[in-house]
């Protein structure tokens, strides 16, 4: 009797662009958009960044404020990675990555500094060829003053399976000024399309008194308080709970006009929501 063979997944590293020593200017320079090759179910990118800053800096940024935007479109044109900027990386691959590991971001200097970063961006099949846009940002978006000018080196690799999950992972980030009060983001949900994970960062954890949350009108998340996502954090992930970045706890939902989403704040800030979309 013949053998059945059991077909293993493999996995396929493809360099997918590679920016060298490119000199900030005064304005954002969107690099070439450029297509991610189609070898496979895409599991991620690696994103391999150094930079360095001139000039005597007042408040330097870290090397992640380099980054201005990291664009993706599906084949079709429709986003998978929607208002991403650099800073918005270390938030990502900690809080939507596998295990929550937090690793600091080096402050800019006029040296060379390198970080790494893994995005888990999965792309099937059915949604390539994709294509990748990058844009550096100014120098003067390295330090609150004092910079002169700026080196940007940048390799993006794409890590592919041949086991394709059927679905695409996409991001996006939507930005909300906040007062106190009740502050609704429901109605800003992309409607009838399946989110599986939300998350946000806030500029002073204290400015957050609550988020309620119901994907139906029934009670699901009554005003979940950021010491409770604290605690939460606590015991999901390895690093623990990062000042000023939340996960909600849910399972995956499909915003409708009854779904409900609101921050009950105590002061003005900034709540940028992270959603992971699974289609």
């Amino acid at each position: 009797m013949a053998q059945a063979v059991q077909i293993q997944t493999r996995f396929k590293r493809q360099t997918i662009q590679a920016l060298s020593s490119i000199s900030m200017s005064a304005s954002a320079a969107p690099q070439s958009e450029v297509t991610i090759p189609n070898v496979g179910a895409l599991v991620g990118l690696v994103l391999h960044l150094t930079q360095s800053t001139t000039g005597t800096l007042t408040t330097a940024a870290t090397l992640d404020y380099a980054i201005q935007s990291i664009d993706v479109k599906d084949r079709q044109g429709n986003w998978i990675a929607q208002n991403i900027r650099g800073r918005d990386l270390t938030f990502i691959e900690t809080v939507f990555g596998a295990n929550g590991i937090n690793t600091s971001v080096a402050t800019t200097s006029g040296s060379n500094q390198t970080r790494r970063y893994f995005i888990p961006l999965e792309i099937s099949q059915k949604d390539q060829d994709a294509k990748l846009q990058v844009t550096i940002a100014p120098y003067s978006d390295m330090a609150a003053s004092g910079a002169t000018g700026g080196t940007v080196s940048l390799t993006v690799v794409g890590i592919y399976s041949t086991n394709d999950p059927g679905y695409t992972r996409r991001y996006t980030r939507l930005s909300q000024s906040i007062v106190s009060g009740t502050n609704r983001f429901g109605p800003n949900l992309p409607q009838n399309r399946k989110v599986a994970m939300v998350g946000f960062t806030v500029g002073t954890e204290s400015n957050v008194t609550d988020v309620t949350f119901t994907r139906d009108g029934t009670v699901e998340l009554p005003a979940i308080t950021p010491a409770d996502m604290i605690a939460l954090d606590q015991d999901t992930f390895v690093s623990g709970h990062q000042t000023g970045r939340f996960k909600l706890p849910l399972t995956p939902f499909v915003p409708n006009p009854v779904t409900q989403l609101d921050v009950n704040g105590a002061g003005s800030d900034t709540v940028n929501w992270f959603l992971v979309l699974m289609e």
